[in-house]
């Protein structure tokens, strides 16, 4: 993955850290210094530009850490200004340091010059000083008189501030008191950033001796060697001699005493040291000292750990340890890793700064261990998790690819991401997704950015996706956000689910043809009973005829006869057009519709198919609430559940149809979380037959689930009812024990409730206002109806052209047709047919008026001709008032 390296900003100058080294390097020794930027020189992470050619980034080194030619960032400061309290063992280990690196940053001169200038003229200079060496704030003198000093620091923002910045920053402002000689009285930081304050301010207040006593007293802690060599230069007598010699004694003695508090000052600094620190003799290995954080460590007293050689807690072989031990003394100092054992045997890793340290004449060795076993776990975790997303990351057949978050460049892919694309390494690397146009549908990658910004991540996100070839895929993506090389990237994982979206289609075709062949098969389980009321339309219509043409040939004419054989008719046009509404395949027609009317009408043909020992009673309720549904599906509801009723009494018995208006409350709904509280209409539709176990009425309304023989029934019954209830928005339960019969319950949402459910057929009309003057081409291929046409639309004033085919009907059309004002055309004629000959006339006029005529439904096979440009569509067999309300809508194009 690649990455644009820069420098770090250019934030603090490093002359502020080579008086700190100084300090460190002196009373604690060159391991102090590596401790304190150890992880933090020779980082990638923190890169400057080479001072001798500024085209090269390097890793900051210990050196440039000392050259004023370099800067480093203000997060790089806050990391080293961290490590100080590693290293120095002081309560107050930053201001210690701030202090000490002013002191050992000035030289003799310096030094000179400030006692001579005193505290004021350098605070007037700390503005300026500032500007020179610190980009993160700016410093003013808040007020400044004799003996007093408060400084104001405004930080720049965007820049971070730690209390170690506080506690280092007063500790160079006592410095620079003390380097003028004074003595400091009181130092405090009045205000502070980190308290919510605007600034951070700090006030110093001194005492301040005479001139002379300053210089004396820097000249006998600092030149005192150099001052006594000048006198003896101009020493000529034994007064002078023996001043001398007294002052050399003195001397020794100061000197005495300067290396007694040294010795104890580095008595109390080891002992005191939270940091794990030995001496070691490396002639013989043998532990000379321990600090008490030693003893801690090792779970030894001081006695046995100073009775130990170091051979004793390595947990390494010892000529390894030795050949340590020699590292050291030649170079002077070292860093190394290795094992150590505790007294408990517990082996531990250790990493061991050491240097050599002069004792009484001798050589001795001087370690600072620090114990890195979390670190390295933590590190050895990082790297096998690194590993395991690297081998799930290159072995997933999943499309995974990871792209920058600022720009959106692809920095990896995966092999699953060139099976799936077609696109290599080469195609996408340090491209975008819009680069090489993977998206089909831009809106889904805007959803995906979206996401992201939101919530950091987006899970299953189906979209389309274009291949190298340019062939479309559907997928679905999860994506996140997640840091790498402290930069946001996008992790993407992408899974082809075409051929599961194919897979599904296909089931639910295969679904849909199964529930149709259930449909078919409800309908020859009922034939016997339609074929009885179609016996019974038949003989009406038959009877009536014949007496209708005894009168007429008796010259005498019977109105009654006539209504009867229309009457029976239209019943007969309402049970084929049920009929093919139940077989036909089709979303929910939703209308108005009284329960009570749907279970009188299926109650009928359900009285016609059972057997005669079986009893059908229905309690309707006279208060029942209308519903929104689709009628011809709630018919299916109640056959298909009287089916399985005949089934489940196979001796006989008895099928109860009831209906009920109930309201259900939050318990219910609680008990039925898909059900919503409210009014509904309750249908129960109850058997006494040989009922059913648990285990069976778990799985009645799954698909396909039967407990009938082979070849006696598709298992779709229960679970067409089921889905046409759901999808109506009801709730259908079931209640059913072994030898005790079998209760459905169906609630259905009731409407709201208007003045009076709407009618739910169409009112017979008088075909008053229905005439007409126009031209009308009528074609069927049936003469009886091409008759009864032509009279109806002639009697009521139009001219009428007929035509038996749609052959006939075309070359009618293209020689008369611009004095044709509508055509009606049969649908299921021989030769070209209704569809063709729509698309013909069409194709001659397309603004040509046609009505379809047929006996399919207008959801059923006429559907596509109508959707083709046909005007208006009449079923049937249709009444007179129907045909002509149809042709003076379409005339007058309404």
């Amino acid at each position: 993955m690649s990455q644009i390296k820069t420098a770090m900003p250019l934030d603090i100058c490093c002359l502020n850290w080579k008086g700190l080294f100084a300090y460190l390097r002196k009373h604690f020794g060159q391991e102090s210094v590596v401790a304190l930027t150890e992880k933090l020189v020779n980082n990638p992470a923190y890169l400057v530009q080479d001072k001798n050619d500024p085209r090269i980034l390097r890793p900051v080194s210990l050196a440039d850490l000392e050259d004023p030619s370099y800067w480093v960032s203000n997060e790089f400061s806050l990391q080293m200004l961290g490590n100080v309290n590693k290293v120095v063992p002081y309560a107050d280990p930053l201001r210690v340091a701030g202090e000490g690196a002013v002191l050992e940053r000035l030289s003799s001169k310096e030094l000179v010059v400030s006692r001579i200038v005193g505290p004021m003229v350098l605070a007037k200079k700390a503005a300026k000083i500032n500007s020179l060496f610190n980009n993160t704030k700016s410093v003013t003198l808040a007020e400044l008189e004799k003996g007093k000093v408060r400084y104001q620091l405004n930080y720049r923002p965007g820049y971070r501030v730690t209390a170690d910045v506080c506690h280092w920053n007063l500790g160079i402002y006592i410095g620079m008191v003390k380097a003028c000689g004074c003595r400091v009285g009181s130092a405090t930081e009045t205000k502070c950033v980190l308290r919510g304050d605007g600034c951070c301010e700090f006030e110093i207040i001194w005492t301040q001796p005479s001139l002379l006593q300053r210089l004396l007293r820097w000249v006998l802690l600092r030149e005192l060697g150099g001052v006594i060599e000048q006198f003896d230069n101009i020493i000529d007598d034994k007064h002078r001699l023996i001043s001398r010699l007294s002052q050399e004694i003195a001397i020794k003695q100061m000197a005495q005493e300067s290396l007694a508090e040294s010795e104890e000052r580095y008595r109390q600094l080891f002992e005191t040291n939270q940091a794990i620190k030995l001496i070691i003799d490396p002639s013989d290995g043998s532990i000379v000292d321990a600090n008490q954080a030693a003893c801690e460590y090792y779970g030894y007293a001081r006695a046995e750990l100073t009775a130990m050689k170091v051979f004793g807690i390595n947990a390494s072989p010892t000529q390894e340890v030795q050949a340590r031990m020699a590292l050291v003394q030649a170079r002077q100092s070292a860093k190394f890793s290795i094992q150590h054992r505790l007294a408990s045997g517990e082996v531990r890793d250790v990493e061991v700064y050491s240097g050599p340290l002069k004792s009484g004449g001798k050589t001795l060795l001087h370690g600072i261990i620090f114990d890195v076993t979390d670190r390295n776990r933590a590190e050895e975790a990082s790297r096998q998790s690194q590993e395991r997303f690297k081998l799930a990351f290159d072995t997933s057949p999943d499309s995974i690819n990871i792209n920058r978050m600022a720009d959106g460049l692809y920095v990896d892919i995966n092999q699953g991401f060139t099976a799936l694309t077609g696109f290599t390494r080469a195609d996408v690397i340090g491209r975008t997704s819009l680069e090489i146009n993977v998206w089909h549908d831009p809106a889904d990658r805007q959803r995906l950015v979206e996401g992201l910004r939101q919530e950091g991540y987006v899970e299953n996100l189906e979209a389309q996706f274009r291949r190298k070839d340019g062939s479309l895929l559907t997928a679905l993506m999860s994506a996140r956000i997640i840091t790498l090389d402290g930069e946001p990237h996008i992790l993407s994982i992408t899974r082809d689910i075409s051929e599961r979206i194919k897979s599904e289609q296909e089931k639910e075709h295969l679904k849909a043809q199964l529930h149709q062949a259930q449909k078919m098969e409800a309908i020859g389980t009922l034939a016997g009973g339609i074929a009885h009321d179609f016996n019974n339309i038949l003989a009406a219509i038959m009877g009536f005829a014949e007496l209708a043409q005894e009168d007429a040939q008796a010259g005498q004419s019977n109105p009654k006869h006539l209504a009867h054989i229309l009457a029976s008719a239209q019943r007969a046009k309402e049970l084929v057009q049920r009929i093919l509404a139940f077989s036909r395949k089709k979303e929910p027609d939703l209308t108005p519709l009284d329960l009570n009317q749907v279970v009188q009408r299926a109650q009928v043909i359900i009285e016609r198919t059972l057997p005669k020992m079986i009893g059908i009673e229905a309690h309707l309720a006279t208060d029942l609430p209308p519903i929104l549904a689709d009628p011809t599906q709630m018919e299916q509801v109640l056959l298909n559940l009287a089916s399985n009723a005949r089934d489940a009494m196979p001796e006989g018995g008895r099928l109860t149809l009831e209906t009920r208006r109930v309201v259900l409350d939050q318990e219910y709904c609680r008990q039925h979380l898909e059900v919503l509280p409210g009014p509904y209409a309750m249908l129960r539709v109850s058997d006494t037959g040989l009922g059913m176990d648990e285990q069976t009425r778990e799985h009645i309304f799954e698909p396909f689930y039967t407990t009938k023989d082979i070849g006696k029934g598709t298992g779709l019954g229960l679970s067409s009812a089921y889905g046409i209830i759901k999808n109506h928005g009801g709730h259908v339960a079931c209640q059913s024990q072994v030898g005790m019969g079998t209760t459905f319950i169906i609630h259905l949402p009731a409407m709201p409730e208007p003045d009076g459910v709407a009618p739910l057929e169409m009112s017979p009309m008088a075909p008053l206002g229905l005439r007409g003057t126009e031209s009308i081409l009528l074609v069927d291929d049936e003469a009886d109806l091409r008759e009864l046409g032509a009279r109806t639309l002639g009697g009521v004033g139009y001219s009428v052209r007929t035509a038996h085919s749609g052959e006939e009907a075309l070359d009618l059309y293209q020689r008369e047709g611009g004095q044709l004002d509508l055509v009606i055309l049969d649908l299921g004629m021989p030769g070209m047919g209704g569809h063709k000959a729509l698309k013909a006339i069409l194709d001659i006029n397309p603004q040509a008026k046609v009505i379809i005529a047929s006996g399919y439904s207008i959801n059923g096979k006429a559907r596509g001709i109508h959707e083709e440009g046909a005007a208006g569509y009449v079923a049937k067999p249709f009444l007179r008032a129907e045909l002509l309300i149809t042709v003076r809508r379409v005339l007058d194009g309404r």
